[in-house]
């Protein structure tokens, strides 16, 4: 979590001590925590810690959107606020979504076993509220593909982890609901499980039953190859977009903007999808069997409890793009940040926070001092 003490000495030290300038404002009281993460951020570009788009709510209004840097740097395109990333880690809770939406329509259990919709798979045991809170014992899958070989441009897909699990029969890392362990796999046997009972395709169940509705029009699932977004890029902005893992879904796989996010974000204050009740299992941490502990994860998103205030958290982070999203779900605050050159976006989410949560007319004072 972005904790609340990280001072604004750290903001300090970013715009003056690193040779940024700040001026005093003399704008409305409403304007001041914008035009401070304005400033904030334009100086993090400059010193190439940040080529992205964010977008920051307080109390559900927002209050910053905007992007820095380039989309493609090789045509030196300039991000816009409608530019697609890849969201990576930040797609587990909308899958999570996807799995909330049968449980509404009594077409499946959070408690069910994996094994009742793919029963092809060599274990028994495991839930999918396990897979949805990383506590089932699976194992990592990327070590099966590494070890084949793929045509240039060929790709691998859902199934295709699915046959190789069933092939190889990887034990599972613990017994279920024992123990805590980030895995992607669980992930990936998600979509399947939804297309069975579905009877159509992940994307299209995505598109029909999440996106669609709430309107986030520039939302799509990746397709693996030709998907309208912008390019991912290393720290020497070379290109770094293609990996053969590019069709699998569920683990990752939606692309998205900022203002989608924050759509996204809106909804889950209310009833648009799912009920109340339902929505409360996602923030509901993990409690391991015969009450051996909890945790800090529910289904997509870690959840932390500093002082009071409740927030949901999660990043992602592949080939080139670097995201970050924190829902403060006491005071109604969002801030999502979406890169693409790979730059951590942890220093960010501080400064940005810690000017979330300090007072407008402290804020002014604090510049008036300097």
């Amino acid at each position: 979590m972005v904790k609340k003490g990280v001072s604004l000495i750290i903001i300090i030290f970013i715009l003056v001590g690193c040779g940024g300038e700040i001026e005093i404002s003399t704008s409305p009281k409403s304007n001041v925590k914008s035009k401070k993460i304005s400033s904030a951020l334009k100086l993090m570009h400059k010193q190439n810690l940040l080529n992205g788009c964010v977008l920051v709510t307080e109390g559900n209004d927002i209050i910053f959107n905007d992007c820095f840097g380039f989309a493609n740097f090789e045509k030196k395109d300039s991000l816009q606020v409608d530019s697609r990333f890849r969201l990576c880690g930040l797609s587990l809770q909308m899958t999570a979504m996807s799995v909330m939406i049968l449980e509404s329509k009594g077409l499946l259990g959070f408690n069910d076993d994996i094994s009742k919709y793919l029963p092809e798979l060599p274990y028994k045991g495991i839930t999918i509220r396990h897979c949805l809170q990383h506590i089932g014992g699976l194992p990592d899958y990327m070590w099966m593909l590494e070890e084949i070989e793929k045509e240039e441009g060929e790709l691998f897909y859902n199934k295709d982890v699915l046959e190789l699990v069933v092939e190889k029969a990887p034990p599972v890392h613990f017994q279920p609901g024992t123990s805590w362990e980030y895995s992607e796999l669980g992930y990936v046997l998600i979509p399947l499980i939804v297309e069975k009972i579905s009877g159509i395709s992940f994307r299209d169940f995505m598109q029909e039953n999440i996106f669609s509705p709430l309107d986030m029009t520039n939302t799509l699932m990746a397709s693996g190859t030709g998907d309208n977004k912008v390019n991912g890029y290393d720290a020497n902005k070379k290109q770094n977009d293609f990996h053969k893992t590019n069709g699998i879904v569920g683990d990752g796989g939606v692309i998205s903007t900022i203002e989608d996010i924050y759509k996204w974000d809106q909804a889950l204050y209310s009833e648009k999808l799912v009920k109340r009740e339902v929505l409360a299992e996602a923030s509901r941490p993990y409690r391991l069997n015969n009450d051996q502990g909890k945790g800090d994860y529910g289904f997509g998103v870690y959840i932390y409890n500093y002082e009071g205030v409740i927030t949901l958290e999660h990043g992602g982070n592949w080939l080139g793009f670097h995201n970050y999203m924190m829902r403060d779900l006491t005071n109604k605050n969002l801030i999502t940040i979406l890169t693409n050159q790979n730059q951590d976006p942890s220093i960010l989410m501080a400064v940005i926070n810690d000017i979330l949560e300090t007072d407008e007319e402290e804020l002014v004072r604090e510049e008036a001092e300097l």
